[in-house]
């Protein structure tokens, strides 16, 4: 497995336009775990989330049931929405918008496994990797 948090603490907020996250490389995995932490959401806050393939990092398309549209979020703070999808392009990356109220992230992340090649170079922020 690689781990990576591809998104810190996001400050309560909304956005005007759907937000794009960076290509991540996935070349060599079989599948990508995303995992979105939420912070503070506000009453009547919504969010939508949808996770997106390419075969070269730069021209995305949505990866078809990989995420949702506008959904209210109301009394789901701290809760956790997982997104585990194939890899079939060998790129992925996020996008998503909060509106109406103030929604919050605590972290984004990726987890590619089903590696084809083993050992993975971890990241520079994994501190300790054990392996048994």
């Amino acid at each position: 497995i690689y781990w990576k948090k591809i998104l810190g603490n996001t400050a309560a907020g909304q956005d005007g336009t759907e937000v794009d996250g960076d290509a991540i490389d996935a070349r060599g995995y079989d599948r990508a775990l995303i995992i979105l932490e939420l912070g503070a959401v506000a009453a009547t806050g919504k969010v939508a989330l949808q996770i997106q393939e390419s075969a070269d990092g730069t021209t995305f398309t949505d990866i078809t049931g990989a995420g949702f549209a506008a959904t209210v979020a109301t009394g789901k703070s701290d809760d956790t929405i997982m997104i585990d999808v194939p890899i079939t392009k060998g790129y992925i990356r996020y996008q998503y918008q909060r509106t109406v109220a103030n929604v919050e992230f605590d972290a984004l992340q990726v987890a590619l496994y089903n590696s084809k090649k083993i050992p993975v170079t971890q990241n520079a922020d994994v501190w300790k990797e054990i392996v048994i």
